[in-house]
């Protein structure tokens, strides 16, 4: 890790210890060369008067202060060292001396005073260019300003890296916690904000690398309510982290709107985004003017698109002819969850798009596409159904549940009797009034009924519910319903059948019917209670409306299914709106980064220097698919790039089934060059407007 930033900058890049051992696997590191050092400020001549509850930091008993804070730090750091024993300077205790140390152990009591100073503060800005830099915790009530003269003195520390503890206390789970007293702050602006603002970014983006590609890694999500998401889906990950920087909220309003407008691509674009960043960082280390980066970006991403268009071939398809779209489709579930369905799931996604397409304009009706699910059943039992999917069964079971040639009435009136607007009581004292008033509810349902029936109805779907009595009464006259059907399904139904929404019974009559060509209940599970029920209208003359139907073993795994699905379709849709494509597994990226590499050279302003950088920012797409496939990723890259520009072959990309083959027109990966071009067009956007960003100010706040 302290190879890839310069090395006092990484404090500012971490807020939690979680996010540094996160960085540190990442790199290799699973553990760190952590130094910690302790002093107690003249605690020989202070105690803890004004901390520590008054208690003497000199208590003989394990558990006085400094015991406390020594085992809360050995804790909490324990995890960054493989033997559980984190290095720790005492400062001249009578143990061990000025230059030894001593493990976070309660046989130690390290007491005395610093003794070498000057050593003391070299040593301690030895230590910063370590992957972490040294911590000074001091204990008690002594003058502390004397101790920052062991300051590392590295001034872009959004944190002093000299903490004063003056108290114990538990957190809300009971875990002990240190309490430091506040140090002083100063406002950043200017260069170190953009630097700041980077960081940020850059940690966010590392958290999506590893998801990226075919043998991209998962992430368990755990919501605050402790529902739990399993993804690779750049937006599902970004959208579910709690980012506190506003500058890191961008990328994640990146990828949602790469998303929108897209559909597929969510992990790449925010890659690509932060490696502009990172790239622009070593660029304002060597004192080239943010603006002059912005527009170097910007003349790359122009050139940038124009390579996309000279790379990109075109793909034949006809409204006869889909099979073309498969490949793309297939190649874009690779990377999820549902991959050993992709031969499946990819024909749905086609087809999908194909029944709601109109080849002429090239125009896909997209709100056209529905997608219900069910748990329970296998992936494999999903289905593409032209017609709609309510969720709820026939409302007897002993009603019909197949209905050919459905004439359908829709209504919005519940089936139960008038209830009065005004308050009123009525009192039933004899067994004839009883009787009167059930005979006379009853011909209000069979009225119901009646009306319905004279309409030429075979079929009622109705908002609200029946009462029994009504429900009865529809199964005698053969009259399948269907009850409790919302209020968004009524609409869709109305507008895929062609019948009239009804609010009274009086206004039914057979011109506002609607019909479809069959109307089937499925029965998933055992049924028993009416949760396995749903019904499916098809034949619909109004509308090419589609319901993807998905089945799978848990919830977790029907919303996975259901963001796959969305980018697939997303892909085919945008492949009959441009047929163009251009190769996937880095092909593209290699070679934009090689043409704009040539550009620069021709370049005579200082923007040169951003192009070469936006150049290698393009890598960091290869790079990541060939590190999360396990493959030597700079060796790799290294070599595709000397091939392709010997060869002039943009095909060649990386091998991340390592089939042996690097050319993905043969692999069969590919990539709209609409979804392409918007990934760098969108990204390029979002770092130009953070490196023009060098203060935040908060509505409200202290400036």
């Amino acid at each position: 890790m302290g190879n890839c930033l310069p090395t006092s900058n990484i404090p500012d890049r971490f807020r939690t210890l979680e996010e540094v051992q996160i960085a540190l696997r990442q790199n290799g590191l699973e553990s760190s060369n952590l130094i910690l050092a302790i002093d107690y400020t003249k605690s020989n001549l202070y105690t803890g008067e004004r901390t520590f509850s008054n208690r003497s930091l000199h208590d003989c008993s394990l558990s006085n202060p400094y015991m406390e804070v020594i085992q809360i730090i050995g804790e909490t750091l324990e995890p960054f060292d493989d033997d559980n024993i984190i290095p720790t300077f005492g400062f001249g205790d009578c143990y061990t001396t000025d230059k030894s140390v001593f493990p976070f152990f309660p046989d130690r009591n390290p007491d005395g005073q610093v003794t070498s100073e000057l050593a003391t503060i070299q040593a301690i800005q030895e230590a910063s260019h370590y992957p972490i830099s040294i911590v000074c915790i001091g204990v008690g009530d002594g003058p502390w300003d004397e101790m920052k003269k062991f300051d590392d003195k590295i001034k872009n520390r959004l944190f002093d890296n000299m903490m004063q503890a003056v108290g114990v206390a538990t957190d809300e789970m009971g875990q002990p916690i240190i309490i430091l007293r506040e140090q002083s702050s100063q406002r950043v602006t200017g260069i170190e904000a953009l630097k700041n603002n980077i960081y940020a970014a850059m940690a966010l983006g590392s958290s999506v690398r590893t998801s990226y590609g075919p043998r991209g890694m998962d992430k368990a999500l755990v919501s605050q309510d402790g529902d739990v998401t399993v993804s690779n889906d750049g937006r599902t990950i970004l959208e579910q982290i709690d980012v506190s920087n506003e500058v890191a909220r961008l990328i994640v309003e990146l990828s949602i709107a790469h998303d929108d407008e897209v559909g597929d691509g969510t992990t790449g674009v925010a890659i690509f985004a932060c490696a502009l960043l990172e790239q622009a960082l070593h660029l304002l280390d060597k004192g080239v003017h943010p603006i002059r980066i912005a527009e170097g970006y910007e003349l790359s991403a122009q050139e940038c698109c124009k390579c996309l268009d000279d790379i990109a071939e075109v793909i034949d398809f006809s409204k006869d002819n889909t099979a073309p779209l498969l490949i793309p489709a297939k190649s874009c579930i690779s990377s999820k969850i549902i991959n050993r369905q992709s031969e499946q799931m990819a024909k749905i996604a086609v087809d999908a798009v194909c029944s709601v397409c109109e080849w002429e304009r090239r125009d896909v009706h997209f709100d056209h596409i529905k997608i219900e699910s069910r748990p329970g059943g296998r992936l494999e039992d999903t289905e593409l159904v032209h017609g709609l999917i309510i969720d709820k069964g026939i409302s007897h079971m002993q009603m019909k549940k197949k209905i050919e040639n459905a004439k359908i009435a829709i209504l919005t009136c519940p089936f139960e009797c008038p209830k009065p607007k005004t308050k009123y009581e009525l009192q039933i004292d004899t067994k004839e009034k009883f009787e009167r008033l059930e005979e006379e509810e009853k011909a209000y349902y069979r009225n119901m009924v009646g009306l319905c029936k004279k309409s030429g109805a075979n079929l009622i779907i109705c908002q609200w519910g029946f009462d029994d009595e009504a429900n009865y009464l529809l199964m005698k006259n053969d009259l399948p319903a269907i009850r409790w059907v919302g209020g968004p399904d009524i609409e869709l139904i109305a507008m895929a059948t062609g019948a009239k929404i009804v609010p009274r019974f009086e206004d039914l009559s057979p011109e506002k019917l609607g019909s479809a060509g069959i109307v089937r209940e499925l029965r998933l599970g055992s049924g028993g209670s009416g949760e396995g029920e749903m019904t499916c209208i098809e034949g619909c003359p109004q509308t090419r409306a589609v319901t993807i139907f998905i089945r799978g073993g848990n919830k977790m795994i029907i919303e996975e299914t259901k963001r796959s699905i969305h980018d697939a379709v997303c892909v085919v849709r945008n492949l009959i709106r441009d047929n163009r494509i251009v190769y996937g597994g880095g092909a593209s990226e290699i070679a934009c980064s090689l043409h704009i590499a040539a550009v620069a050279d021709t370049v005579s302003s200082s923007e040169q220097y951003a192009m070469r950088a936006f150049a290698d920012a393009l890598e960091a797409i290869p790079i990541a698919l060939a590190e999360n496939s396990g493959i030597d990723a700079m060796a790799e890259v290294g070599r595709i790039k000397a091939e392709q520009g010997k060869k002039k072959n943009p095909r060649l990309g990386i091998d991340c089934l390592e089939t042996g083959k690097n050319d993905m027109k043969d692999l069969g990966v590919f990539e709209t060059l609409l979804g392409k071009k918007q990934q760098i067009q969108l990204a390029t956007q979002v770092v130009r407007m953070v490196l023009k960003i060098d203060d935040l100010i908060k509505e409200g706040g202290e400036q």
